[in-house]
């Protein structure tokens, strides 16, 4: 009895996910669905269960999927990403998650295989990628310096007209301290004061201000600069 309730307990909690989950025998047929899987497929239970996975998803899909199913009978437990595409033609993402089905003995009778979609979370990846892309772009493109320090004046970020007319690659500036390198030495104490009083918040950072930097050749550049401190969301400076 207490087998019973712990499989309908079971099959209960597989039917409440939005993921679709099945369980696939040695000879490729199915021996479970939750109901997600029925309603994406529009099938129900007595026309899928004991039914081989060609002749539900197509031989062609079925090519592909095998591997995968071979591979978690084998033992592995692994995810897999894919595309599929709908009848209208839009395509969609999906992640599948890959087990062994093991029976009370520990021997592997199966695959279990649970799928989710991903569509969401994937174009919001490529949108963030494009916008960093875009701004990677604007930054090599765009006529000025721009370079970004962090709370030690480290140089994080420096774009190729800064290299330019600093004389350096972005490699060479990277992690090195800005105010140590770029600024003349007569006014290098002064400028480390203020960025330690700005850093910790006990004066204003002026948004513009002049000053002269030196390249790598020992040439000097008076620059305006147009300043903008950094911050996490609670406000922090970084």
């Amino acid at each position: 009895m207490t087998a019973i309730l712990d499989s309908l307990l079971e099959q209960k909690i597989m039917n409440a996910t939005e993921d679709m989950i099945v369980f696939i025998d040695r000879e490729y047929r199915y021996r479970f669905a939750n109901d997600a899987y029925y309603a994406f497929h529009g099938i129900e239970s007595s026309h899928l269960l004991g039914k081989e996975i060609s002749g539900i998803v197509g031989e062609e899909n079925f090519r592909k999927f095998k591997p995968l199913l071979d591979r978690a009978m084998r033992g592995e437990a692994f995810t897999k990403k894919d595309t599929f595409e709908l009848p209208d033609g839009t395509q969609r993402f999906e992640e599948g998650r890959f087990a062994p089905l093991r029976d009370n003995a520990g021997e592997i009778i199966g695959a279990t295989v649970t799928i989710r979609e991903i569509t969401e979370q994937e174009l919001a990846i490529a949108r963030a990628e494009e916008e960093s892309r875009r701004a990677a772009h604007y930054l090599e493109i765009v006529g000025v310096i721009m370079v970004s320090l962090d709370k030690n004046a480290r140089v994080t970020l420096i774009n190729k007209k800064g290299s330019e007319i600093l004389g350096y690659s972005e490699a060479e500036l990277q992690g090195r301290n800005w105010i140590d390198t770029c600024i003349p030495g007569e006014i290098r104490e002064e400028v480390h004061h203020v960025f330690r009083e700005v850093i910790a918040g006990k004066i204003h950072y002026p948004h513009y201000h002049e000053n002269e930097v030196v390249t790598k050749s020992g040439e000097r550049r008076l620059i305006a600069w147009h300043n903008v401190l950094l911050r996490e969301k609670s406000g922090e400076i970084i």
